[in-house]
């Protein structure tokens, strides 16, 4: 009787240090997973402070691309004007023309 205790005792032992290396390797996987975890936060937060540069500098070109995109059409109307001034000219000419024509 003693012999099959001893046994069983060796039994449960083997059984014991097969949970206790089954466990140690859980717990390596979960520090793993856990400085993992640290690492991906640390990755998302630089991102974000990326995301958050580029959407100023975004906002900031958007609000530059307005700018020159105004004044780009502010030119345009005095260019207009120097059209009409042309224009205007012309028929002064044609006229100052004519009148020397009528005085000749």
């Amino acid at each position: 009787m003693n012999e099959k205790i001893q046994h069983i005792i060796q039994d449960i032992r083997r059984k014991k240090n097969a949970v206790n290396e089954v466990l140690n390797q859980e717990k390596q996987k979960v520090h793993q997973l856990e400085q993992e975890i640290v690492q991906l936060k640390s990755d998302n937060e630089s991102k974000q402070s990326e995301i958050s540069r580029l959407s100023k500098d975004n906002a900031e070109l958007q609000s530059l691309l307005e700018e020159t995109k105004n004044q780009i059409i502010n030119s345009n109307v005095p260019e207009t004007n120097r059209h009409e001034q042309i224009d205007e000219l012309v028929r002064e000419i044609e006229y100052c023309i004519g009148q020397l024509k009528n005085n000749a």
